[in-house]
C-alpha cells in the first residue's frame, strides 16, 4: 500500500519538478522574495514554511512546533514548495 501511495504522489508532481536544496533557494534573494510573495497567494501555509526555513533558518522540527503542525506535514509541504520554487525559477529568463 505504501509503495502505491508513493507512486501516486510521484505521478501528481508537476512535470520537471525536482526539489531545490535550501542553499539553491537562497542563491537569489530577490527572486526568492518575489516567489514567496506569489506562493503566499497560492498557498499561505507553504509560504510561511519557506519563510521560516529560508529566512528564519528553522529546522523542520522547529517549523512544525512554531506552526502547530506535525513533522510529516511540514516535511511534505516543504518538499512541495521546493518543487514549485524550482519550477518557477527554471521558467525565469537567465
Amino acid at each position: 500500500m505504501r509503495q502505491f501511495r508513493a507512486a501516486r504522489a510521484k505521478d501528481r508532481r508537476p512535470q520537471g519538478a525536482s526539489v531545490l536544496s535550501r542553499a539553491e533557494i537562497l542563491e537569489d534573494g530577490e527572486a526568492l522574495h518575489e516567489l514567496v510573495s506569489r506562493l503566499e497567494a497560492l498557498d499561505p501555509r507553504q509560504a510561511r514554511i519557506v519563510a521560516m526555513r529560508c529566512y528564519g533558518g528553522l529546522t523542520i522540527e522547529q517549523t512544525a512546533r512554531a506552526l502547530g503542525l506535525s513533522h510529516d506535514t511540514v516535511k511534505r509541504e516543504w518538499t512541495h514548495a521546493r518543487a514549485w520554487l524550482r519550477l518557477e525559477l527554471s521558467q525565469r529568463p537567465s
